[in-house]
């Protein structure tokens, strides 16, 4: 397993990695089991400041200028690492509904979207990568 800076790739079938809750510290949303392929999250809870009980987050809408405001996390699984953390921070901009249009267009990517209402949405993929107890 190679972690650098969040983004993850894992090769062998004893890898589990968990999906931290974005509302919730030290709580997974779940775990999934990747052998061969990248993991990437992007969200709202590291890195953010709040001003009159709003949270402004690192990530930015190119066009708006202002923090993306629709997703707390993406994760997506993808065969590279590196497009695994394109699409996390690419989707999250999207938002929930255009962002898992895009998910589900691409081959070979599954993705995890918890958005500001804490719902979460998963693509038609995601379940097979999902560890269960």
């Amino acid at each position: 397993m190679i972690n650098v800076g969040g983004e993850i790739f894992a090769r062998g079938e004893n890898w589990k990695i968990g999906i931290q809750h974005p509302r919730k510290e030290n709580e997974l949303l779940g775990a999934i089991n990747v052998d061969g392929m990248g993991v990437s999250t992007s969200g709202d809870y590291e890195q953010y400041f709040k001003k009159n009980g709003k949270r402004y987050s690192h990530l930015l809408n190119p066009l708006t200028g202002y923090p993306a405001d629709e997703c707390e996390a993406v994760t997506i699984i993808a065969k590279e690492a590196l497009l695994a953390d394109a699409l996390s921070t690419g989707v999250f901009i999207l938002g929930p509904k255009r962002g898992m249009e895009l998910i589900e267009k691409l081959e070979n990517v599954e993705g995890i979207i918890v958005d500001t209402t804490g719902t979460i949405h998963e693509s038609s993929g995601f379940k097979k990568y999902l560890v269960r107890n």
